[in-house]
């Protein structure tokens, strides 16, 4: 088993500053062009690469202000990289102006909305517009079917088709809603356990609580409880990454990790994970969970992971 923490004089830096800031440019421009050609799967990583970008200039404030626990920002060697994100970041932006354009936009109808909102000449329940060109993006990639931007999104199309309304339903009206969502949400994870993407294995939580948040009280692989946030994600990502994620130093995770928390140093997710997310003994129990999601995921269990539908007032009894 790998150390759970990186050592005391190890690097403030796990990852490697020189080859990611090597192919940083090339992968954002990239990115940029096949987003702007439709294809779905570009749209969201485009928006969660300009999402990385706001990071990283705000690590860079945070560090100069110390408006928090710094971690390891305050590390000239981890700021100096994130400046150099942020650098490349601003060229990147000069360079594809319809992102810039879209920002724009995106944020006039947003603010738009709000004012709409505050002035009563809208409700609360009217579609709010996207507020960055990331949100936008997102939108977009959602509307083309992407399961993973489908979760980032608030799933909404699938309450609405399942017949949610709000003020919500009698008792009656509310349970066949449920039911119907959670086998919505059960032929969504039969799609994702066939493709056995780990993107979108990795995304299942977040997926299962767009749909609604009653799914996530089914079974121990889905808690729902108000401490199990961190515990779900590090399950799902710890599974994930036995299909393939990425979970080194340069993964996505460990860069989020690194510029919103400060935690640079750690050279897997797990180690992050067992040092600063979890207590050990729930680590020991994800730790002996995750084989068992391999295999029911390998298996197209859904039932064992999913649990039965949930039931109005006790969510989570058939």
């Amino acid at each position: 088993m790998p150390p759970e923490a990186p050592a005391a004089d190890g690097p403030k830096l796990a990852l490697d500053a020189v080859a990611f800031l090597r192919e940083w440019p090339a992968r954002l421009d990239d990115l940029a062009t096949r987003a702007r050609g439709g294809e779905v799967r570009a749209l969201t990583d485009l928006a969660e690469a300009l999402d990385y970008c706001t990071s990283a200039s705000a690590a860079i404030q945070i560090a100069r202000f110390g408006v928090r626990r710094l971690g390891n920002l305050a590390d000239a060697t981890v700021q100096a990289y994130f400046s150099q994100v942020d650098e490349q970041c601003k060229a990147f932006l000069l360079r594809h102006s319809w992102l810039s354009e879209l920002s724009r936009e995106s944020r006039e109808r947003f603010q738009a909305h709000m004012q709409a909102f505050r002035e009563r000449r809208i409700s609360g329940d009217a579609p709010r517009p996207p507020a960055s060109a990331a949100e936008a993006l997102r939108r977009r990639a959602a509307d083309a079917g992407d399961v993973v931007a489908e979760g980032l999104t608030n799933d909404d199309d699938v309450r609405r088709a399942c017949g949610a309304t709000s003020p919500p339903q009698t008792r009656t009206d509310q349970q066949a809603v449920w039911q119907c969502v959670h086998a919505a949400a059960r032929e969504r994870l039969a799609g994702i356990f066939a493709r056995r993407d780990p993107r979108e294995i990795e995304a299942i939580p977040g997926i299962l609580m767009a749909m609604n948040a009653q799914l996530l009280n089914g079974s121990e692989y889905v808690r729902g409880n108000s401490n199990a946030f961190e515990e779900n994600n590090v399950r799902w990502i710890l599974t994930a990454c036995e299909f393939g994620l990425d979970c080194g130093p340069a993964s996505r995770a460990m860069r989020w990790a690194c510029a919103n928390y400060g935690a640079c140093g750690y050279r897997h997710y797990r180690d992050y994970a067992a040092d600063r997310l979890l207590p050990p003994a729930t680590m020991r129990m994800v730790d002996g969970q995750v084989p068992r999601l391999v295999n029911l995921i390998l298996a197209g269990d859904v039932d064992t992971i999913l649990g039965p539908p949930p039931s109005y007032g006790i969510p989570g009894r058939p």
